[in-house]
């Protein structure tokens, strides 16, 4: 009992070529990640969103107690 292997059709081969080419771009950009340092000018637009996130994370923390508190009072 011999086993056959189909020839690949257009699919197959366009699949097998576009991983390739898929793999090839992804150790680029981990390759760019790791050896293109970072300019001084990104390293201070990091930081200040960063900043402004913490700010409105607190104020929304702040008036969610606020909120809550409320409900507990109108259920009573």
């Amino acid at each position: 009992m011999a086993i056959t292997i189909d020839e690949p059709t257009l699919f197959d081969n366009i699949l097998y070529y576009a991983l390739f080419v898929g793999a090839i771009f992804q150790i680029c950009c981990i390759c760019a990640v790791i050896f293109i340092p970072q300019s001084e000018n990104e390293e201070e637009t990091v930081d200040e969103p960063i900043q402004d996130a913490k700010a409105q994370n607190t104020s929304f923390q702040q008036s969610s107690l606020k909120k809550g508190k409320r409900e507990k009072k109108k259920h009573r």
